[in-house]
């Protein structure tokens, strides 16, 4: 029988269900790995009412028969409700919340009340992508656009042809990805690892870039190669869609667990937090880095800010990270016993 001693403020654990029971199997009974997602879930108060609906009327609420079957599950919910394929060039200017088709759940049913919708608009946004990911869209190889972003990067005056071919092997990408919500950080949080051009930036950068934004997948020894290069985009908030019809309104929500696959170097805040945060890889918090998802827009030669390569490993054992990351969530946001009934 399911001990039923997991107790969290999430809707997920406060609305009796059979998926209930099936996360408190899964804390029980499961390896770590599978356990993290199930505590997420039991903890994750940044939804509102619609989306667990949602969640429920796909199937999501069942006590599943595995961990698999539940992930199979909760994969076909994003498909259907979050990766959404947009409405063409659109929706890289604008997004219709009144579109069901187009416009990912996040954002259709997003909580009003956060509190970086309506945030200056020049404020600085960072994101991290593995070069390979533009390579594979654009059939163009790795070593190529980097050769190619290193020599617009701190460049006085940039190459006319180096920023057209840039920004065709941008659209190339953007026009090959769905529509689904976007990871970034706030620049603010980073940027003592950057001086005013490339050449002063600190030398492990992107090893601790990584690690201060919880990339837990962009680590060589898992993935058995050398290093990963990355592209890092610096664009401000003015940049990003606006709502339709609302020129000022642009959605900057905290992100959820029904808003990507599942992750083990994720975990959602209380919902006294302003913004989501990173699960720092290295530790070297407080204060733990904001994180927030915004709508998909259209990348370009004038965003790529740095590009660089990942050699170091993953430095702490991700449960240690995890532990650290809840003792800093609870000092910061004053929930003294926020994920104690899930995690200790």
């Amino acid at each position: 029988m399911v001990k039923q001693q997991y107790r969290a403020d999430g809707l997920f654990a406060k609305i009796d269900s059979d998926f209930q029971t099936f996360l408190c199997r899964l804390c029980d009974y499961s390896a770590w790995e599978n356990t993290v997602v199930a505590r997420n879930f039991l903890l994750d108060e940044g939804f509102l009412l619609p989306r667990f609906e949602s969640y429920r009327d796909i199937g999501g609420l069942e006590d599943h028969g595995s961990y698999e079957d539940w992930k199979n599950i909760h994969e076909q919910y994003l498909v259907e409700r979050i990766f959404r394929q947009g409405n063409g060039i659109d929706h890289l200017r604008h997004i219709d919340i009144a579109d069901e088709d187009a416009c990912p759940e996040t954002f259709r049913l997003y909580d009003p009340k956060s509190p970086y919708i309506g945030c200056d608009e020049k404020t600085k946004l960072i994101r991290v992508v593995p070069v390979e990911r533009i390579a594979k869209c654009s059939g163009i190889p790795i070593w190529q656009i980097v050769s190619v972003a290193q020599r617009m990067i701190g460049a006085a005056h940039q190459d006319a042809a180096d920023v057209n071919w840039m920004n065709a092997i941008m659209a190339e990408w953007i026009s090959l990805s769905d529509a689904r919500p976007v990871f970034a950080g706030l620049f603010d949080d980073f940027e003592s690892l950057f001086g005013d051009e490339p050449s002063v930036d600190q030398s492990d950068w992107p090893d601790r870039l990584r690690d201060r934004l919880g990339l837990y997948h962009l680590d060589p020894a898992l993935r058995r190669d050398h290093s990963i290069d990355i592209v890092v985009f610096q664009y401000l908030v003015r940049e990003i869609p606006n709502v339709t019809g609302q020129r000022l309104l642009r959605l900057l929500v905290t992100p959820t667990v029904l808003d990507a696959q599942h992750s083990l170097a994720f975990c959602p805040v209380p919902r006294e937090a302003q913004t989501g945060h990173t699960v720092d890889l290295s530790m070297n918090t407080p204060p733990v880095c904001r994180e927030l998802l915004h709508p998909p827009f259209q990348f370009e030669a004038r965003h790529v800010w740095r590009v660089g390569a990942i050699h170091a490993t993953i430095p702490n054992d991700l449960r240690q990270a995890r532990e650290w990351y809840l003792e800093c969530i609870r000092e910061s946001t004053g929930r003294k016993d926020y994920a104690i009934g899930t995690d200790g």
